[in-house]
């Protein structure tokens, strides 16, 4: 895939700065830094996964197991029971 990207000034001079120190074409800086920031945002999101799994809160109550096909009639049930029409 070819890729076409802008660059403000800060990221000009920041891959300027990478090319010089690395010795590397701003195509594989470029490679590498996609690498790297997918690599944090899969690791982020499996943190947060672990954290809710950990927390107890998935899964920690019973509903019925038609819930998603049924909640609106369930919850327009206890809404009329709560404010029943005048």
């Amino acid at each position: 895939m070819r890729v076409n990207a802008r660059l403000d000034e800060q990221g000009e001079q920041d891959l300027k700065y990478l090319q010089q120190v690395t010795h590397t074409t701003s195509t594989d800086i470029i490679k590498t830094a996609l690498r790297f920031y997918a690599s944090h945002i899969r690791r982020e999101a499996q943190q947060q996964k672990d954290a809710l799994l950990k927390s107890g809160f998935i899964a920690s109550f019973q509903a019925s197991s038609h819930l998603s096909a049924d909640y609106k009639a369930g919850l327009r049930e206890i809404l009329d029971a709560k404010y029943p029409a005048e």
